[in-house]
């Protein structure tokens, strides 16, 4: 700013923000103060070093250079994600943490990535969990986020990596296998519903799995829905016509 105004009138703007803010509550050290604040200085520390990944990304990206950092830089931390309308961000709206915001969670994802260098493990920290195990993975943040940024993907992406690394854990290893729980659920669903119901079962998946003591689980029909359906399809009927299904996943 004294290169563009020069002394003498740089020192008028220092009287007139004195004149009208003698104690020096707005912005205090950052405008006509002194020379601290620098528009070079105060920046992020990885600002002339380029954040490395720790694993190869598998997922194609839409925007940006098509990487998993040019996504992550998608965030400029506008805050667009910190308001309670719309569909951005659920579980900022529910908490009111930064954290679990898209611009909460895009920033932990760079922090331990740039922390890396300092012999941080850039896949698996406490901060790291909170930011991503909470994230719903709705989509929310791709079409009204201003920059676009895909959380879901990210979250993929970095949950991916360190399961490959480290093996799945036992709550997604089971809940992957609904199928064969639902086997054994259907074989014995008297049985089955009470362990659900039990007080101590949901006390003992919370404290193993992680699934809420608090939160009820469905429980199991007597008979299933395919052995009932045999009994009850109408004799005679043609050609049934066609279903379609539709992946919702992409």
């Amino acid at each position: 700013m004294r290169d563009q105004l020069g002394d003498a009138l740089l020192g008028v703007l220092r009287e007139i923000k004195c004149t009208f803010d003698p104690k020096n509550i707005f912005n205090p050290g950052k405008i006509f103060a002194d020379d601290h604040h620098k528009i070079d200085n105060h920046l992020r520390e990885n600002f002339t070093r380029p954040l490395e990944l720790p694993f190869q990304p598998v997922l194609a990206f839409a925007f940006k250079d098509r990487s998993f950092i040019g996504n992550l830089e998608q965030c400029n931390g506008c805050g667009g994600c910190l308001k309670h309308t719309g569909i951005m961000c659920p579980t900022f709206m529910a908490t009111g943490e930064e954290v679990m915001s898209t611009r909460g969670r895009a920033n932990i994802i760079r922090a331990a990535l740039e922390l890396r260098a300092n012999g941080h493990d850039p896949l698996k920290s406490e901060e790291l969990d909170a930011a991503l195990t909470n994230c719903l993975s709705c989509k929310g943040c791709t079409p009204e986020c201003p920059s676009n940024v895909n959380l879901a993907l990210l979250k993929a992406e970095m949950l991916y990596a360190r399961w490959c690394r480290d093996g799945l854990p036992l709550r997604e290893r089971l809940l992957s296998n609904v199928d064969l729980l639902g086997k054994i659920g259907c074989a014995m669903p008297k049985l089955a519903n009470r362990v659900l119901g039990s007080r101590v079962a949901r006390v003992v998946m919370e404290k193993t799995i992680g699934l809420s003591a608090r939160r009820s689980l469905p429980h199991y029909a007597n008979q299933r829905f395919d052995k009932w359906f045999g009994e009850h399809a109408v004799a005679g009927v043609g050609d049934p016509g066609r279903v379609s299904a539709i992946n919702d996943r992409g």
